[in-house]
C-alpha cells in the first residue's frame, strides 16, 4: 500500500468537506439574512407548520427576525399553545431567542445558545387519580406502538440541548381535585445544559412580595429517564410569607369561614430543604424550619403560637399520597407545657385525598383538649364532646387513621395510654388513672387495662363517688353499633387488687348515644375476696333505699369478708323506672352486727348471706 498517496487522498477529501461545509454555512448564513427579516410577513404559514409539526395549535401576534454577525435572532410576542380546538392554554408575553445553527442541524432539533422568555401564563390542575396536567392541553408521551415521539419528549429535548433559558416569570394557576385553588409564581429562572449536567435556578413565592424562596436543582443523565437520573434540589425559604399557604394545607380541616380569616394571616417562616429523586413519579425531602410566629387570627382569643422549631423528612408520590415525618418539633403556645415530639402525616393524592393518617410518639390529652376546643379546628360537636368528655392522660405510640368523607371518620386508633381522666359521657362510667392499650378498627375494637393503684371509676345514676380499685388488669372489648347509633363494652375478667381486697369482674354496657327511649344499661358482675366489712360503704349503690342504707351503716360492724359476689343489671339513670335486678352472696367472719336496738348485738359471727 502507498501510504503517502491515502495520506493524500484523505488530506484532500477532509479539506473538500471542509470546504463544503464553509460553503454551506456561508450560504446558509446569506439566506438567514435575507429571509429573517420577512418572518413577520408569514406568520400565519409558520405558526401553521409548526401546529401540524408538534401536533398543538400556536397563534402568535407578531414574529420577526434578524441576523447578527453569524448568529440569526428570532422574536416572539404573545405566543399562545393551546390543544386542538381548545381553550389557549399556555400564554408567553414575549420570546427572543439565538439559534445554534451547527447543534439544531446535528441534532435535527431547535437548539438555542441563549433563550429569553417573558411571562409565562397556565393551570395547573389534579385529577382524581392525583396527576397534575395543564389545564385544555394533556401533553402526550412517546408513542410505544409506533415509536413516535410526543409533545412532552419534544419539549424536553428543546429544554435540554439548549445551552442556555432564561425565562422572567412563570405565573401557575394550581387547582386541586377537592376545588381549592393557589396561584404559584416563579421568577428569574435560569436553565443551564453542559452535555449529561442540568442546573436550574429560580425565586418561587406565593403571592409578588419582596418574599421569595430560592429554588437550585442539579442532576446528571437524562431527566427523562428517572430510574438513571441522579437528581437533587435545595430549596431556601428567608422569612417568606405563607400568607395563603395555610389555607391549602389546612383546606380539609376547617370551614370555609375559618380559611378565609387563614388567607389572611401573616406567617414569616424560614426554611432550608434538600430534595432528592428517588424513584420514578417519587420525591423525598428532608430540612429544617424555624418560625418566630404563627398568628392563629381566625379568631382574636386565640394566642400565637411562637418559637416553632423542627427538623422534618417528607416524601411525594405522584398519584398515591404524600406525608411528612417531623422530629423534635418544638413549639410555645399559650401557658401550655408543650414537650418535644416527633410527629407524623400523611395524605392520601386525587380520589383518595379523604386518607390521613396522623402519628405521634407522645400526646398530652389536655393540651389536645384545650387546643381542639379553643382553635374550633375540628368543628362545634367535637368540641362540646371533648369538653363533655374532659379528657387528662398521656398517649404514646399513638397511631390514627381517619376517612375524611364519612360520617365517624376514625378508621383506625391505636395507642398506649398513662392515667387517663375522663368523665362521664351519655352515662358511661368515668374513670382516673386508668392505663392501658388501645386498639379500635373498623367500628371495633378493645382495650387492654393495665393500671395501678390510683386507679378509679364512677358509674354516674349508681354510686355518687369514685369507686377505687388499686392495680387493674384485663381486656375491655368495644363496639359501635352505627346502625343506631350505639356503644357496646363488654369486658372481663377485670382482676383488681388493692388493701381492699382481691376483686374479679365482669362488665357489660349499652349506651345510646343520641335522643331516643332506650336508656343507658349495665350488667357488672363482681367477686371480692379477702376484705372487709370498713370498705362495704364503697360499694353500696347510693339508689338503694335511704332506709336500708341508713340500716347497713348503723348494724354493720367489724366482719372479715372471706369472699362476696355482687350482679347488677338494669337502667344507669338514677331516677329509671325501669326494673333493676340486684343480687347479693357474702361469705363472712368474726363479725359484729347490731341487728336492731331492741334485740341482742352478735359477736363473732360467721355467716353466709345470699
Amino acid at each position: 500500500m502507498d501510504v503517502p498517496a491515502v495520506l493524500k487522498r484523505s488530506a484532500r477529501y477532509a479539506w473538500t468537506a471542509l470546504a463544503f461545509l464553509i460553503i454551506s454555512y456561508a450560504l446558509l448564513v446569506v439566506i438567514g439574512r435575507q429571509l429573517l427579516p420577512t418572518l413577520e410577513h408569514r406568520q400565519e404559514q409558520i405558526s401553521q407548520y409548526l401546529s401540524a409539526q408538534l401536533g398543538i395549535h400556536i397563534a402568535t401576534e407578531h414574529i420577526s427576525g434578524s441576523w447578527t454577525r453569524l448568529t440569526p435572532l428570532l422574536q416572539v410576542q404573545h405566543l399562545s399553545i393551546a390543544s386542538e380546538d381548545g381553550a389557549p392554554s399556555i400564554s408567553i408575553n414575549h420570546l427572543q431567542s439565538e439559534f445554534d445553527i451547527l447543534a439544531s442541524l446535528l441534532n435535527l432539533e431547535l437548539i438555542w445558545n441563549d433563550l429569553s422568555i417573558g411571562e409565562v401564563k397556565l393551570t395547573l390542575r389534579e385529577n382524581e387519580q392525583g396527576n397534575w396536567f395543564i389545564s385544555n392541553f394533556p401533553l402526550t408521551g412517546r408513542d410505544n406502538d409506533t415509536n413516535n415521539r410526543g409533545q412532552l419528549d419534544l419539549l424536553a429535548d428543546i429544554l435540554l440541548l439548549s445551552t442556555h433559558i432564561g425565562i422572567e416569570q412563570v405565573a401557575i394557576d394550581v387547582a386541586f381535585y377537592d376545588g381549592t385553588t393557589a396561584r404559584l409564581f416563579i421568577d428569574d429562572i435560569q436553565l443551564e445544559n453542559n452535555a449529561d449536567f442540568h442546573r436550574a435556578r429560580a425565586n418561587l413565592s406565593l403571592n409578588q412580595s419582596e418574599d421569595r424562596a430560592e429554588l437550585i436543582i442539579e442532576g446528571r443523565g437524562d431527566p427523562k429517564d428517572w430510574e438513571n437520573f441522579d437528581g437533587a434540589a435545595y430549596i431556601k425559604l428567608n422569612r417568606i410569607n405563607l400568607r395563603n399557604a395555610f389555607g391549602i394545607i389546612l383546606r380539609d380541616w376547617l370551614p370555609d369561614s375559618v380559611l378565609a380569616s387563614i388567607a389572611d394571616t401573616d406567617t414569616h417562616l424560614n426554611a432550608e430543604l434538600w430534595i432528592n429523586a428517588l424513584k420514578p413519579g417519587h420525591l423525598g425531602l428532608m430540612g429544617k424550619v424555624q418560625a418566630d410566629a404563627i398568628p392563629l387570627n381566625w379568631s382574636t382569643e386565640l394566642p400565637p403560637i411562637k418559637n416553632l422549631d423542627t427538623t422534618f423528612t417528607a416524601w411525594f408520590t405522584s398519584g398515591q399520597t404524600w406525608g411528612v415525618q417531623c422530629q423534635n418539633l418544638h413549639f410555645d403556645w399559650s401557658d401550655q407545657v408543650i414537650e418535644p415530639l416527633n410527629a407524623g402525616f400523611e395524605q392520601g393524592l386525587g380520589e383518595h385525598w379523604n386518607e390521613v393518617t396522623l402519628s405521634a410518639d407522645h400526646i398530652n390529652l389536655a393540651t389536645l383538649k384545650q387546643t381542639i376546643v379553643q382553635t374550633k379546628i375540628a368543628g362545634e360537636a367535637a368540641s362540646q364532646w371533648l369538653e363533655t368528655l374532659n379528657p387528662a392522660g398521656m398517649l404514646r405510640g399513638l397511631s390514627l387513621s381517619l376517612d375524611l368523607e364519612k360520617t365517624q371518620p376514625i378508621i383506625q386508633l391505636s395507642s398506649h395510654i398513662e392515667q387517663l381522666s375522663i368523665d362521664s359521657w351519655h352515662h358511661t362510667p368515668a374513670a382516673r388513672g386508668l392505663s392501658g392499650y388501645l386498639h379500635w378498627e373498623d367500628g371495633r375494637g378493645y382495650f387492654d387495662i393495665d393500671s395501678g393503684d390510683d386507679f378509679a371509676m364512677l358509674y354516674p345514676g349508681v354510686y355518687s363517688e369514685f369507686m377505687h380499685y388499686g392495680a387493674t388488669q384485663g381486656r375491655v372489648n368495644i363496639d359501635w353499633m352505627s346502625a343506631d347509633a350505639r356503644l357496646k363494652i363488654a369486658g372481663g375478667p377485670i382482676d383488681m387488687r388493692s388493701a381492699k381486697g382481691e376483686i374479679r369482674a365482669y362488665i357489660s354496657l349499652d349506651i345510646p348515644t343520641t335522643d331516643s327511649e332506650r336508656e343507658p344499661e349495665m350488667f357488672l358482675q363482681a367477686s371480692i375476696k379477702n376484705s372487709h366489712s370498713r370498705y362495704l360503704n364503697n360499694y353500696l349503690p347510693t339508689l338503694l333505699n335511704p332506709d336500708l342504707l341508713s340500716w347497713l351503716d348503723r348494724s354493720i360492724g367489724n366482719i372479715d369478708i372471706s369472699e362476696a359476689g355482687f350482679i347488677w343489671r338494669g337502667s344507669l339513670k338514677g331516677d329509671s323506672h325501669q326494673q333493676r335486678t340486684i343480687q347479693f352472696y357474702g361469705q363472712l367472719a368474726n363479725g359484729d352486727v347490731d341487728y336492731d336496738p331492741g334485740w341482742p348485738k352478735l359477736s363473732q359471727l360467721s355467716a353466709q348471706i345470699s
